[in-house]
């Protein structure tokens, strides 16, 4: 056993009420004692999670309450017992009675008891959709980070991307967000694109299943401003056994650990993932290896806490790497695709497994990628995301930094359709409140701002790495001569195709969060750069629900010759003022 491995006390399964006892058995006392019925299942779900709020035992009722479990409720001597659902007269004193959902969240309130984790399940995935009673995985989730369950019952389509359904559930969280006073830091989308409704978007291309991108936009994005608020993850896969080690894995993520995956990342697909390598060697991970196809089938497991994947891919393959086929396993890995259609779950029949869905189900704890045809743009938002993840934000926290990163991009190029794609075309699946383990400190020091006397300053990566392309990835643009990459902590790559190959044009997004009451009039730059290095857009505002404000703008950092390598021009710091 590894030091500070949990330890695990297996309850044979006879009845509900015995394994309910013999869980209770664990408290000498408790303040609070749950109660839920037992044949309302969004009730019990949400019960469970309140039980994992408030550290308490739970236990379920039919039309009566057994003898067995009044004895044991006797025995606990609670000042509280609390009843979700129904009310039913179970002959017990000291009772609060929580009709709805309402009720839980005002009565956790009323005992200052915050809530800012959320996740929402759909009763009705029992019997129906994808992936069938992840539901019941949820409470795992929400007691680990201090959270609760709401249950939302749609109707399962048969066409999960058709956008029905996504309004009656935004809808109900909004009421949910009313009655909280605010909304949460972290929404958990437990299930599938047909259980958990998604939204569909305009597209760039005329092929049928990549005609449109799906996105959870609607879920995060709340106010008048085109930046997200909430910090979003979809947890899924193939099914409640998988889900279960999932839930299992993603909650003990920081008790796995054994002093070497956590260091450790691999490459692989046939391309390399050269605009993230330094990155995570600059932070103490070790210099990965690139693993084939072969290498990987004949690794029992896969020890490392990430994995990064570029070639040709769909759902049910990942290029020149992992296939439905693949019998390894994994350490609890983040696995980033910058493959096609890899997290188009919905474009294949329920019979299908996907291979995210295998990846989440053998180990691994999240998977990032998109759902339909990927283009170069969705490399910015992948490297903002590791660039954030890095500098110590949680998954879901680490995904809205980067969507917020590409949004200014979008803006400040016209909102052109290709960005607009991009910004629809990236999916997190995992939960969003996991902290991802960062081996040390940077060695070298990331692109970063700094503010002192009314003066913000943009200082560039204190090292810049050249990196030649594979000649694999010059091999799928024809280009015949060689070409370069430059790659610096911090800083993201607006990446779009120029005619002969991906051009790559080195950025930092500030992101600068002020008082209520600051001024955020016009921004000039007072430092002079030669174009296009320097600030050439616009500059935004992003509002928060307790007043706060971000100012968010691009900075482009490096000018260089991608055929060469020859470093042109470059942006050490560059200074700027904020005006009323």
């Amino acid at each position: 056993m590894t030091p500070n491995a949990p330890v695990i006390d297996h309850i044979p399964l006879t009845d509900l009420t015995d394994v309910t006892i013999d869980l209770a058995a664990s408290w000498q006392q408790s303040d609070y004692v749950i109660l839920a019925p037992q044949y309302d299942y969004a009730k019990a779900v949400m019960a469970s999670s309140l039980a994992g709020r408030l550290r308490s035992p739970l236990f379920f009722f039919d039309d009566t309450l057994s003898e067995a479990v009044h004895s044991e409720i006797e025995r606990l001597s609670p000042q509280s017992i609390i009843v979700l659902g129904e009310i039913i007269q179970l002959e017990l004193t000291n009772t609060a009675y929580l009709e709805d959902e309402d009720a839980m969240i005002a009565w956790l309130l009323d005992h200052a008891f915050p809530v800012d984790y959320i996740a929402v399940v759909n009763p009705n995935d029992r019997s129906a959709g994808r992936s069938q009673k992840l539901s019941l995985t949820a409470p795992i989730y929400t007691s680990r980070r201090d959270g609760i369950v709401v249950a939302v019952p749609t109707a399962i389509p048969d066409n999960p991307a058709s956008g029905d359904g996504v309004a009656t559930v935004t809808s109900y969280l909004e009421s949910r967000y009313a009655q909280l006073g605010h909304h949460p830091e972290y929404l958990a989308l437990v299930g599938s694109f047909d259980v958990i409704p998604i939204e569909r978007r305009p597209s760039l291309f005329s092929v049928p299943e990549r005609d449109w991108p799906v996105t959870d936009i609607p879920y995060g994005e709340l106010d008048q401003d085109p930046f997200r608020e909430v910090a979003v993850g979809r947890i899924f896969t193939d099914s409640l056994t998988r889900g279960s080690l999932l839930a299992a894995r993603t909650t003990t993520y920081e008790l796995l650990m054994d002093g070497h995956w956590e260091n450790r990342f691999i490459e692989t697909g046939l391309w390399g993932f050269d605009e993230l390598r330094s990155i995570m060697t600059n932070v103490g991970f070790e210099p990965p290896e690139h693993l084939t196809q072969e290498d990987i089938n004949q690794s029992p497991s896969l020890e490392v806490s990430a994995i990064l994947h570029k070639d040709h891919s769909h759902c049910t393959v990942l290029g020149h790497a992992f296939d439905l086929n693949t019998p390894t396993f994994y350490a609890p890995a983040v696995v980033l695709s910058r493959g096609c259609s890899v997290a188009g779950i919905d474009l294949v029949n329920l019979e299908t497994r996907t291979v995210p869905g295998d990846m989440l189900g053998r180990g691994a704890v999240a998977f990032i990628g998109a759902p339909r045809n990927s283009i170069a743009g969705n490399t910015v938002t992948e490297v903002a995301f590791f660039n954030h993840l890095l500098s110590g934000e949680t998954l879901g926290q680490a995904m809205r930094s980067a969507f917020n990163n590409a949004t200014i991009h979008y803006l400040d190029e016209g909102s052109n359709a290709a960005m607009r794609y991009v910004l629809d075309n990236e999916m997190l699946f995992g939960d969003p409140a996991l902290a991802f383990h960062v081996p040390s400190d940077p060695i070298t020091q990331p692109a970063h701002v700094t503010e002192a006397d009314g003066l913000i300053t943009v200082h560039a990566p204190e090292q810049w790495n050249r990196v030649q392309f594979v000649p694999e990835q010059l091999s799928e643009w024809n280009y015949t001569g060689d070409l370069y990459m430059y790659v610096g902590a911090g800083a993201e790559p607006k990446t779009y195709w120029a005619g002969q190959y991906d051009h790559e044009d080195l950025y930092y997004t500030v992101a600068l969060t002020l008082p209520e009451d600051s001024s955020t009039g016009a921004l000039t730059e007072l430092t002079s750069f030669n174009q296009p290095l320097g600030w050439r857009g616009g500059h935004y505002i992003d509002h928060h629900q307790d007043g706060t404000k971000t100012v968010r703008w691009r900075v482009r950092l490096l000018d260089y010759d991608m055929s060469t390598g020859v470093l042109i021009d470059e942006v050490p710091n560059i200074t700027y003022q904020l005006g009323e």
